[in-house]
């Protein structure tokens, strides 16, 4: 029988077995981290069979899991003690095209990918705050990027093109901004557990920015990563490396940050030469797993897990579509006819279809994924 690969971009592990919503089906599934055996653990009420991208993150508090919508018209959240799946509408707020930017307490942070706006979702009261305006309050022309940093109850992150630095405070609820001494940067997020963003300036040149707004040093070891236009690298610190997910070259980096030493991977020599080409990739998951990253690329939907040592290990995770088939229609939920055949696609069609379904917010600069950052203090 016919099987589909499940790409996403964002999963949670628990115990032995990564839990995550699928890129391309409706569907909560949950996978074996050796084995890739995988599970349909429940759908999505309401929501289409084959939309793409409905969730663009998920977030664990206790016992529940919460489900980012992007392309989803509603928040969802799952029981686990319960096993029962239900959708949050939240009330006067545009729900799509959400990226989550930070978890603090019972709050959930997002922030639109299309608007000067953020929202704050309480996972216990179900009550929605919105923080927006940022752009004209503070002289913003950009927008600011959903990854940063959490400290001590506020989220501190960049904007695209300014000078800069914007933060959430998530006791007081108001947004607040200071200058840094750099004019038309780029920002990428740095670390967990770290105390500083990456700012770039026109000449591409990386420095080290604290929470104040102080420049602390200029990075010299990033000069040959591109950091300014390229806003869809996926960017993972573990211990003092850094590794960087390219968007437009197929590979990976690991950079010290040290001794400036780099490492470098292609891709493309670990996957099928017959399936895959040469192309800017939209990454799926990229997420730190204590000393190894797990990753999911688009190009051939596989899941990766990249050791320190640029060693690379590969999981299928797959379901028979015809499980995927009987559940749809127990559930109520249409599909046509067609839609199951269109999901085996070539690579080609397949991206055209991601790359157009995009367009939208790809118009705004906002295609990308978000990232939950939890505090540590």
């Amino acid at each position: 029988m016919s099987k589909i690969q499940l790409w996403f971009e964002d999963c949670i592990k628990i115990e032995n077995e990564f839990w995550y919503a699928s890129g391309r089906v409706n569907g909560l599934f949950k996978s074996g981290i050796t084995n890739g055996e995988t599970e349909l653990v429940g759908l999505f009420e309401g929501e289409s069979a084959d939309r793409w991208r409905l969730f663009s993150g998920m977030v664990r508090q206790g016992n529940k899991l919460f489900f980012i919508p992007y392309t989803a018209s509603r928040l969802f959240v799952y029981d686990l003690d319960a096993k029962r799946m239900e959708p949050v509408i939240l009330n006067s707020v545009e729900p799509q095209y959400l990226l989550c930017c930070a978890v603090h307490d019972e709050k959930i942070l997002m922030i639109h990918a299309n608007k000067d706006s953020f929202l704050v979702y309480d996972t216990v009261s179900s009550k929605v705050c919105m923080l927006d305006g940022y752009r004209k309050r503070f002289g913003i022309t950009g927008r600011c990027v959903e990854e940063g940093i959490l400290k001590r109850g506020k989220f501190y992150t960049g904007c695209e093109k300014n000078n800069r630095m914007l933060i959430v405070d998530l006791e007081n609820m108001r947004l607040e901004s200071v200058k840094i001494g750099i004019d038309n940067t780029g920002y990428k997020m740095i670390g967990e557990k770290s105390e500083y963003l990456l700012a770039c300036d026109e000449k591409e040149n990386v420095y080290k920015i604290d929470l104040s707004g102080k420049i602390l040093e200029k990075m010299t070891c990033l000069e040959r990563v591109n950091m300014r236009d390229d806003y869809n690298n996926k960017i993972i610190i573990m211990n003092d490396d850094l590794y960087v997910f390219s968007f437009t070259e197929n590979k990976i980096k690991r950079i010290n940050m040290q001794t400036a030493q780099m490492a470098e991977i292609d891709i493309m020599e670990y996957e099928d030469s017959s399936y895959c080409v040469p192309l800017k990739r939209h990454w799926g998951a990229v997420k730190k797993l204590d000393q190894e990253i797990l990753f999911v690329s688009n190009a051939d939907l596989r899941v990766r897990i990249l050791d320190q040592s640029l060693n690379v290990q590969e999981v299928v995770f797959d379901i028979e579509m015809n499980t995927l088939r009987k559940a749809w229609e127990r559930e109520g939920i249409k599909y046509k006819n067609d839609c199951c055949e269109d999901l085996f696609v070539s690579l080609e069609s397949y991206l055209n279809k991601i790359l157009t379904s995009d367009i939208a917010v790809r118009k705004t600069g906002c295609s990308r994924c978000g990232k939950t950052i939890y505090e540590n203090v």
